[in-house]
């Protein structure tokens, strides 16, 4: 990595952990602790059912094969730490942002705030006592970071999404949900965190599938503007950051521009079949709105479930 590249890394870096730090202290590091502590939960044993005890507890299976008259409900013990995994999508479509700023900063790239995302997470896990792990992903799995505790551990998973920004080769979330399932051996909060530049060509809805029976899985996808509706800007040369394919289109055409609009629209609806198939939680963020109250209304609204 050359000199500039880390020191605008290291710059972004401090931000992040600045900003981070007074979100998680504030009271989205709360509603987080309350949205997922106890979903940690392993069988214990089977005992003999007790007065006052949740009848929804029985096994009625053990309970038929007993001679007796007596009633057995299952016990389940809560563990006192939760894996918490970050699967971060660093392909080439992820560094890119339409937005403009006055400042000499960049604005925020998706990267940057798949990133700013991923700290607050990892922040609100570690002040839960909750281990926090990492895999990054474009075309195949790059980085794959074992869970571990402290807050040096989460610099080092900032550091390495961002390093790992524009990685070669088209996203494929398939082959990376596998390699996940075959890693982690007990229950675990998965947030995926991705801008779903997937086409329909990637086959990812039974790895998910599989994954999410076991698994609390959430997806954030990171959207920008331009993406979802193309402003009418003349002839542009549009350039695939992740083939490199070149294309020339007449962004004032009102037919390409309603064309162009009903794709994003199909492409989004495929998606989130797949995923509400798979019960997982989707939450949409955009590069031009702030995606703190995103984030709160899903913990609060999970702290309400449970």
């Amino acid at each position: 990595m050359n000199k500039t590249l880390e020191k605008r890394i290291s710059k972004k870096i401090r931000k992040i952990e600045i900003r981070t730090k007074k979100l998680v202290e504030s009271a989205i590091g709360g509603k987080y602790t309350s949205a997922f502590r106890g979903l940690g939960i392993e069988f214990n044993k089977v005992r003999e059912y007790e007065h006052g005890d949740d009848i929804t507890s029985v096994d009625w299976n053990v309970t038929a094969r007993t001679a007796d008259d007596r009633l057995y409900i299952k016990e389940f013990i809560e563990e006192r730490e939760l894996q918490v995994f970050l699967v971060v999508d660093t392909s080439a479509s992820m560094v890119y942002s339409s937005l403009k700023t006055g400042e000499d900063d960049q604005a925020p790239l998706k990267i940057d705030i798949a990133a700013e995302i991923a700290a607050v997470l990892a922040m609100s896990a570690i002040k839960n006592n909750d281990k926090v792990g990492l895999m990054t992903f474009s075309g195949a799995v790059h980085e794959y970071i074992p869970p571990k505790k402290g807050k040096r551990h989460v610099l080092h998973i900032i550091r390495d999404i961002l390093s790992n920004a524009q990685a070669s080769g088209e996203t494929k979330l398939s082959s990376t949900l596998e390699n996940l399932y075959k890693l982690i051996k007990s229950k675990a909060v998965i947030f995926i965190i991705t801008d779903f530049m997937l086409g329909q060509q990637d086959d990812y809805a039974k790895p998910l599938s599989i994954l999410s029976k076991k698994h609390d899985c959430i997806v954030v996808r990171i959207s920008d503007p331009f993406e979802e509706e193309f402003p009418d800007v003349g002839l542009v040369n549009l350039v695939d950051p992740e083939t490199g394919r070149e294309i020339l289109i007449d962004s004032s055409s009102s037919s390409y521009r309603r064309a162009f609009k009903a794709r994003v629209d199909s492409e989004r609806e495929f998606h989130k079949k797949i995923l509400t198939r798979a019960s997982v939680d989707i939450l949409d963020v955009r590069t031009d709105a702030d995606y703190i109250p995103v984030l709160y209304s899903f913990f609060k609204l999970r702290s309400k479930k449970r």
